[in-house]
């Protein structure tokens, strides 16, 4: 049976054995405690890795989403502008989610993986301390069993000797000398016992003082140690958590503006608005389609229309591209007309005639709208280099006043180009309002406007060499007149001299062009007017050339069909020499467009006249 020693002993041994194994567990927590904090920056990490992710592909959706170039002309609509304010909010708000990411990865994300270091280095010297300390009681606990080694053996062997010297002593047979030296012998090793109990006692109580030591300080203040840096560490993981949560609600009175600004963008939508500018961007103007008209075939006539039938009319005259008008019904459009007539092409891309009535004005109005921009613009500038340039004289020291001249100059020319192209689309804006009014006789019978030049007294025809010059493809241009031109050409149309109520040029009182050779003449025929005196011999034979030129035109009073064409638009011939149609109607075509934009044509019935040429289109 042990002892009471015996028993506190093996208590002692137990006792420290089980908080050895308990270190050993703490140690073990502490790390799963650091690889968590580790989890959770990585967690930290990519949470600002997708909102940067997000932020981008929400500023990418925006972008491939805003109006390309083609599709300008649909900003007019409220829904696309309200649209594009919510997807520019949308924008600002991927703009928040940039500044959550960039929150979370300066503040949060550093920080956390600053507090894993130190974390990490503190619990290894716990560690390392506590090992050391277990070490250290170990190695006292090794003293301990092997003082106790040697004093179980002294104690064994001094029990022996003392058996020994009593058997010796007992025994009569034995010397007394034999019995003496197991007596030294005995008490020997019974001192040895003794030494060894000391040194035994000795390193038992250091031992016993070394585990107190040890459980009751060393290892208390280390498992602290450990245990404050557990507890810091979930303090301060428990901080980051808020303040993530945090980081998203500073940016949230943001986000809701940008929410609000959606919002709003919603409610401004306006679809009356919207229904107003489709109609008021596809408005024609043109009147609703007559009463389709009944063709009696028995009759022979399959194009026969109807008297009562309403044309449709576009609500403003279509000009054309001079702004001429056809005239004399019947007439062949012989080589007065014809003999200037521009050989550019189709102008509908620059007068807008081929848009419906009220487009082609709004296209106008915006064209001088700019070019009034415009002047303003070098106007504005033009006054300011006026104003240095009278600085200039004042004070020659600050500048060379001729140094502007170049500039002033080219400002001026910049500004006549401007303000002709703008007196030009002023002129197609008066022409589609219907300022132009069509001439009743603006294409008088080649018959009759012979017999009235023969009539005419000779003296009235005048011709001013000074007036008249004559390009290398034989266009007059009208430099110096003494009468105000009727027309002025400004390179691509004619352009009216005067800019209020501009009037075609009548045949019957205007002037008279006749080609004679290569060389192109202007007649001034002014009616009760002065004319300059003319040899009689130059105005007979130009009194001869008008003749010859009018005799032509009686070679062929029925012209040949030259092409096909369809109506686009239904017209109503509201003066001499023009012919009335239906929209679809098919026509023979019998004369092309000299350039005045009107297109002889012949019906089907036979009548035969001239239409506006931007109003059909040909087969």
């Amino acid at each position: 049976m042990l002892t009471n020693g015996s028993k506190r002993k093996s208590l002692a041994r137990t006792y420290s054995v089980s908080y050895k194994d308990q270190y050993e567990p703490i140690g073990k927590h502490t790390e799963k405690g650091i690889d968590f904090c580790e989890k959770y920056c990585h967690f930290i990490k990519e949470r600002c890795q997708i909102e940067l992710e997000y932020a981008q592909k929400l500023k990418r959706l925006v972008k491939n989403y805003q109006p390309k170039k083609k599709e300008e002309d649909e900003l007019q609509f409220s829904v696309v502008k309200g649209f594009l304010q919510s997807i520019n909010e949308l924008f600002d708000l991927a703009g928040q989610h940039e500044v959550i990411a960039e929150n979370l990865q300066t503040s949060i994300y550093k920080e956390c993986r600053a507090l894993i270091e130190e974390i990490k280095i503190e619990r290894k010297k716990c560690l390392n301390e506590g090992a050391k300390q277990q070490k250290q009681l170990q190695s006292s606990i090794s003293q301990l069993e092997n003082a106790k080694k040697i004093y179980e053996k002294a104690f064994k062997e001094a029990e022996r000797a003392q058996e020994g010297y009593k058997r010796a002593d007992a025994d009569m047979n034995l010397a007394r000398a034999e019995v003496e030296k197991s007596k030294h012998f005995a008490m020997a090793k019974s001192q040895q016992c003794e030494e060894s109990k000391n040194e035994y006692a000795s390193q038992l109580q250091k031992t016993n003082e070394h585990q107190h030591q040890h459980y009751g300080v060393l290892m208390p203040q280390i498992f602290q140690q450990l245990q404050d840096m557990d507890e810091k560490r979930i303090t301060q993981q428990s901080d980051f958590i808020k303040r993530s949560a945090e980081v998203e609600r500073s940016v949230i009175p943001i986000i809701n503006t940008c929410l609000d600004g959606i919002v709003k963008a919603s409610e401004s939508i306006n679809s009356q608005e919207d229904s107003r500018i489709v109609i008021e961007r596809h408005k024609s103007g043109f009147q609703h389609p007559g009463d389709i008209a009944f063709d009696d075939l028995s009759n022979g006539n399959d194009n026969q229309v109807n008297a009562n039938t309403v044309q449709r009319t576009p609500t403003d005259n279509r000009s054309t591209k001079g702004g001429t008008w056809a005239a004399g019904k019947g007439t062949k459009r012989g080589k007065l007309f014809g003999l200037f007539s521009s050989s550019k092409g189709d102008p509908n891309k620059e007068d807008f005639s081929n848009l419906p009535p009220n487009q082609q004005k709004k296209k106008l109005n915006q064209k001088i709208d700019n070019f009034k921009q415009l002047i303003a613009k070098d106007t504005a500038e033009r006054d300011g280099m006026v104003k240095m340039r009278d600085v200039y004289v004042q004070n020659p020291a600050l500048g060379d006043p001729s140094s502007l001249d170049k500039q002033l100059e080219e400002n001026a020319q910049k500004l006549d180009s401007l303000k002709q192209e703008m007196q030009k689309y002023e002129t197609y804006l008066a022409t589609a309002e219907g300022k132009f009014t069509p001439p009743t006789a603006q294409r008088t019978n080649n018959r009759t406007g012979r017999n009235s030049l023969s009539s005419e007294d000779s003296s009235s025809i005048t011709r001013s060499a000074s007036d008249i010059s004559c390009s290398t493809q034989g266009t007059p241009s009208i430099k110096h007149n003494k009468y105000p031109p009727f027309y002025r050409n400004t390179g691509s149309v004619k352009v009216p001299a005067e800019k209020s109520q501009p009037t075609p040029p009548r045949r019957s009182q205007s002037m008279h062009i006749v080609h004679c050779h290569r060389e192109p003449i202007y007649s001034q025929i002014k009616e009760g007017g002065d004319a300059s005196p003319v040899p009689a011999t130059d105005r007979k034979s130009r009194a001869d050339s008008f003749d010859d030129s009018f005799d032509d035109l009686d070679d062929a009073d029925y012209l040949p069909v030259i092409g096909k064409a369809k109506a686009l638009y239904s017209f109503e011939a509201n003066s001499d020499g023009a012919i009335s149609m239906m929209e679809g109607e098919d026509l023979d075509i019998v004369e092309q467009d000299q350039g005045d934009g009107w297109t002889r044509a012949r019906k089907h019935d036979g009548s035969e006249g001239f239409i506006p040429t931007s109003y059909v289109q040909y087969c």
